[in-house]
């Protein structure tokens, strides 16, 4: 056996057994913060509205993001290789979620950085109101930013019935 041969026989081993245990263990773990950052002392704080749509996208990406790679990589079901809307709404979906889930964390910070000055003005500034205008400010940009995806994400043939779905600029 080639080297290539042994590779590609233990990125799918990692696939087929680690994939579907991390998607497990992160399901279990978004569902715990979940329920931790909605109980009711918690959900006033604006800070904590960008904690629970961080573990929202994460939820959603468990299941769009890396269900799909460890399908195609460890059991060889990939639908994105065969269907050109399904290859370019992931690769879009996948982009938009990783862009917004850094943002909020960013968004979240400046929000405890805002809550703890010692300037009244500066800690007032910190509402639930100018959280969600702020996300929703966010989500737009990064769907338009990331709107490209939709138009330049194609179905490349690399060898004799191999098929990827890969960004070409």
């Amino acid at each position: 056996m080639s080297v290539a041969t042994v590779l590609l026989s233990i990125q799918q081993n990692v696939y087929g057994i680690a994939g579907p245990i991390l998607i497990g263990i992160g399901s279990i773990s978004c569902i715990l913060n979940l329920m931790v950052f909605t109980k009711s002392t918690l959900r006033k704080n604006p800070c904590t509205i960008c904690l629970i749509a961080v573990n929202l996208i994460n939820f959603v990406y468990f299941y769009f993001g890396v269900l799909m790679a460890t399908l195609g990589t460890g059991y060889n079901i990939d639908p994105s290789t065969t269907n050109i809307y399904f290859c370019r709404i992931r690769f879009y979906v996948s982009s938009v979620l990783a862009c917004c889930q850094s943002s909020y964390i960013v968004l979240a910070s400046i929000d405890r950085t805002l809550i703890t000055s010692p300037n009244a003005g500066t800690r007032q500034r910190s509402t639930r109101r100018l959280i969600t205008i702020s996300m929703i400010g966010i989500s737009l940009f990064w769907m338009i930013f990331e709107s490209h995806a939709l138009i330049f994400t194609e179905i490349l043939e690399l060898g004799p019935d191999y098929f990827i779905c890969y960004y070409q600029p």
